[in-house]
């Protein structure tokens, strides 16, 4: 055992040095005049507060890496620096718990489908050591886990201390009412991630449903069938909680006499990159649009002031926003909160 290690164990070393964040440095010393023991008061009020790193916590599987590179800077990769046996892999896994109730789950585990993203809102853990590491729970599990918030705000990884039995009550309270709106949150790119069973990745992200986003794959996503322009003679497809708001903003347009109809929606990675050979000003590079993971719509509105007018208007209730100030046509799902947002941007 190295000399670190041993220091390590018996807590003469930290691999966590204390995090400002958390441990704020004392800006005032002990005084005793009135002025000085206000400030303290309204000092320790502010005072940012951590988690204790002895508190243990239960937490859901909710995705499972069985080999997977330690996280930089993260538990496995700070204790590979003191280690005289350093590990090239470790068990990783996504895990919520109860100091992530801002964030949603999906509904089937299982099976999250284009509730995906959610699961990448949450912490990285990584298992406490070797011997851990074989013992791999499944996604839905209860294990004991210490939250990253345990060494400071700025941690990127917790740890993974083990199962428990099953008839401790879950970490998971239900989904918070924002998502059980039609509210979709912005898609997180999973670190390290590469799932050996989808094809999108075998195939380097090529095939008619492989997703892309900023420079990375995603994966295969379903993709559904949106109203269309009479102008073309093609069909148009988004990830399908896009459509549904898209069908809706439609027929609430139609209600206005407006008609509002799509000319382009996903494309492939051949079909952008084809797009950006052909128009290289408007187009941007093969996997970096906003089209390849089914959240972009290219809405008729040439000669059509009226079209324009009303999504200016209204687009942004069914979560649809602007995003480049010289494509009137060019609309992002957001989700509604996030599009009310962006509205001034481009009216």
């Amino acid at each position: 055992m190295s000399t670190k290690e041993k220091n390590f164990y018996e807590g003469a070393y930290s691999i966590f040095p204390q995090n400002p964040q958390r441990f704020p440095r004392e800006f005032l010393e002990e005084k005793t005049s009135f002025t000085d023991v206000l400030n303290k008061v309204v000092k320790d009020s502010l005072k940012t507060q951590g988690l204790d790193s002895t508190v243990q916590t239960v937490g859901t599987v909710l995705k499972v890496k069985v080999s997977a590179k330690p996280y930089p800077g993260g538990f496995r990769d700070r204790m590979n620096e003191i280690s005289s046996m350093p590990t090239e892999f470790c068990l990783q896994m996504y895990i919520h718990t109860k100091h992530d109730a801002n964030l949603a789950v999906p509904k089937n585990l299982l099976e999250p489908g284009v509730q995906t993203s959610l699961i990448y809102q949450h912490y990285i853990y990584e298992a406490a050591n070797i011997t851990l590491d074989s013992v791999i729970p499944n996604v839905g599990d209860q294990v004991m886990v210490i939250h990253p918030f345990a060494h400071g705000f700025l941690n990127p990884v917790g740890v993974y201390l083990g199962p428990i039995n099953s008839d401790i009550p879950t970490a998971v309270d239900p989904t918070a009412a924002p998502f059980s709106n039609n509210i979709v949150r912005i898609a997180a790119v999973p670190y390290n991630e590469a799932d050996p069973d989808d094809e999108c990745f075998k195939n380097q992200g090529q095939g008619p449903n492989c997703a892309w986003k900023d420079g990375k794959i995603l994966g295969k996503i379903d993709l559904e069938s949106i109203p269309t322009s009479p102008a073309i003679k093609y069909g148009v497809r988004v990830r399908p909680d896009v459509a549904k708001s898209f069908k809706s903003m439609v027929a609430a347009a139609a209600k206005d006499g407006v008609q509002v109809g799509s000319v382009s929606g996903f494309r492939t990675y051949k079909q952008q990159a084809d797009a950006h050979r052909r128009k290289p000003n408007l187009a941007v590079p093969a996997g970096k649009s906003n089209h390849q993971a089914g959240i972009a719509v290219d809405i008729d509105v040439k000669n059509n002031v009226k079209t324009y007018k009303w999504l200016s208007e209204n687009a942004h209730k069914y979560g649809f926003a602007r995003t480049v100030s010289y494509e009137p046509w060019h609309w992002v799902y957001f989700g509604v909160q996030e599009a009310a947002k962006r509205r001034p941007a481009y009216t």
